[in-house]
C-alpha cells in the first residue's frame, strides 16, 4: 500500500510538471509570434 502511495504521488507530480513544462512552451510560441518570428 505504501509502495502504491509512492508511485501515485511522483505520478501527480509527474503530471503537474508536464503540465507547466507545455503551459511555458506555449507561452514561449505566443511570445515569438508577437515578436513576429513566426510567420
Amino acid at each position: 500500500i505504501h509502495k502504491l502511495y509512492t508511485s501515485e504521488k511522483l505520478n501527480n507530480l509527474f503530471n503537474l510538471l508536464l503540465v507547466l513544462f507545455q503551459n511555458i512552451i506555449i507561452l514561449n510560441l505566443i511570445s515569438l509570434y508577437k515578436m513576429g518570428l513566426i510567420p
